[in-house]
């Protein structure tokens, strides 16, 4: 059993599931059928004694293949999918992969196109083996996409324009009227809603969307921000409506949505900051489970921005506290990266300093992180 609100299923389970889900349409089949399907089955063997199971998966791995009689090629291979099978997923919802160093990077580790053919089809396989909820378009893309660049890598092709969903080709053409405009399409199947907003991008806006959406009673499962060639914002969020008794549902009232689009225009121009003390100060405690906080800040993910990831317990206004706080520490947002699984909250921040450059002062760093873990602290104290 693994004692968390985003695993539904128990280790052994989830195993056969993954084993199923192999078989899906949307799986590009790779050569080595034999090895996908044992690094499938062995993936998670390493759970159930502490962290990094991967590792320890990959040791039991080597002396499982040979007492299995696979050949020397198959059994690396099979070794390699299982210590990395969490290197995809991760790259691609924690990392910006249209930072070239992000490519640059996961191919050093990856190195063959059918490794990454390999590693492709059992991420989205697993993904799509823990619960019923989580595999969803937006990962689906996220993923292929970076599978395509990474391909386009290994083949000697650089540079690449980002790439938008239809809805987001649709936004951005609108662009040049530098007006607030909203696109939203719910999932029922899923119980989300993907809410995109094209605003004008200024210091701060990430902030205020998540803070008005916060103040609507909105919550945020995924996001995903761009700044567009002509200074306009482009950002995709995956939402859910949180009623009175925090059940979670998708956002279909036209009303409240009416609200939220309302409220996201009038955000810089009113203190939103006092509106959500008074919801906090009214709203009972989440009882949720307690996910120890934590900041990293790292310098050698992109040549040109820091990476800043933060790990929390998810709480009203968690999004809009800790984006609220970069901006006032003159972190300029170049993209974010934000999920939530169950009550733990993963949310990955490309930044640069006013002069759009790398944090790199120790004392600066330090400062980030003990403003960060304060507001994260504060955060918490809605939570029980």
């Amino acid at each position: 059993v693994q004692f968390d609100l985003y695993h539904i299923y128990t280790t052994d389970e989830h195993t056969l599931k993954t084993i199923g889900a192999l078989s899906d349409s949307g799986i590009d089949r790779p050569q080595s059928k034999r090895v996908l399907y044992t690094a499938a089955l062995l993936h998670d063997i390493g759970k159930g004694k502490g962290s990094d199971h991967a590792e320890r998966g990959a040791v039991l791995s080597e002396k499982i293949t040979a007492r299995l009689g696979l050949d020397a090629e198959e059994s690396e291979t099979i070794v390699w999918l299982i210590r990395n099978h969490l290197l995809m997923s991760q790259t691609a919802f924690r990392r910006d992969i249209f930072d070239p160093k992000t490519i640059e990077d996961f191919v050093a580790e990856v190195q063959s196109p059918e490794r990454l053919r390999l590693l492709h089809a059992l991420t989205v396989a697993d993904i799509k083996a823990v619960g019923p909820s989580v595999w969803n378009s937006f990962k689906e893309k996220l993923l292929k996409d970076l599978r395509s660049f990474a391909m386009e890598k290994m083949q000697g092709e650089e540079s690449r324009p980002r790439r938008l969903s239809e809805d987001q080709e649709k936004l951005a053409a609108l662009a040049p009227n530098k007006e607030y405009a909203f696109s939203v399409k719910t999932d029922e199947d899923r119980e989300v809603t993907e809410f995109i907003v094209l605003a004008p991008d200024h210091d701060g806006l990430f902030a205020e969307i998540t803070g008005a959406m916060a103040l609507i009673g909105v919550s945020v499962v995924e996001a995903q921000i761009a700044t567009l060639d002509n200074g306009m914002a482009l950002d995709t969020f995956v939402i859910q409506d949180v009623t009175i008794l925090n059940e979670r549902t998708p956002l279909n009232s036209e009303k409240k949505i009416k609200r939220l689009q309302d409220k996201i225009i009038e955000a810089s121009k009113t203190n939103i900051e006092q509106e959500l003390n008074q919801k906090r100060s009214k709203a009972p405690l989440n009882q949720t489970m307690w996910n120890a906080p934590r900041v990293f800040v790292d310098n050698t993910a992109s040549n040109t921005s820091t990476l800043i990831e933060i790990n929390g317990t998810d709480a009203v206004g968690f999004l809009h506290a800790v984006t609220r706080a970069m901006t006032l520490l003159n972190l300029k947002i170049v993209s974010a990266h934000i999920y939530t699984y169950g009550s733990r909250v993963v949310d990955v921040f490309y930044v640069t300093n006013k002069s759009d450059q790398k944090v790199t002062d120790d004392g600066e760093i330090e400062k980030i992180k003990t403003t960060l873990l304060d507001t994260i602290n504060g955060t918490a104290s809605f939570c029980h």
